[in-house]
């Protein structure tokens, strides 16, 4: 496993543990809620000892052309990949963002490939198809998401900025 594959995977694990401390808090689960946050705290500063962000809503400096209510929790920023992998409508989503709308991208834009999880993180331990609710890989391969779900997260995902690729 390369550093790229370990830094995404912690940086999902840190997004896991934001949800658990949510479900705690709701449950009014006050040890689990401590636990919970002592294992993000921890986890947020070795990333950081390491130089590493952690997962974040969007900002005006990550994305400028976003508005800060656009909502958007970055695990790898899209880069001169041009992939992105982010939580979107509560969805753990992985999509190639073009810089030019495409034939074989989704309703002719810039996504010409994107995975969508069923579930706000992605369970590694589990089989792929088990896990995702929709796949596009220059064409549709499976669609199991709600109605209208899709939209929402193709409808971000359009609107990443352009990517200067050397």
């Amino acid at each position: 496993m390369d550093n790229r594959h370990l830094t995404r995977d912690l940086k999902l694990y840190l997004a896991v543990l934001v949800e658990e401390e949510q479900v705690a808090k709701q449950a009014g689960n006050t040890d689990f809620l401590c636990a919970m946050q002592h294992a993000r705290v921890n986890l947020e500063s070795l990333l950081e000892r390491h130089g590493i962000s952690r997962t974040t809503t969007l900002d005006n400096v990550e994305l400028p052309l976003m508005k800060q209510s656009d909502q958007m929790e970055i695990i790898e920023p899209h880069d001169e990949s041009l992939w992105i992998t982010a939580i979107i409508e509560g969805r753990w989503v992985n999509a190639l963002v073009l810089n030019s709308p495409g034939i074989d991208c989704i309703n002719n834009g810039r996504v010409s490939q994107c995975t969508v999880a069923k579930k706000r993180f992605r369970d590694w331990s589990k089989s792929y198809r088990d896990e995702m609710g929709y796949c596009y890989n220059r064409g549709l391969n499976f669609d199991d998401l709600p109605k209208g779900l899709l939209d929402g997260i193709i409808g971000r995902l359009e609107t990443l900025p352009q990517i200067n690729v050397n």
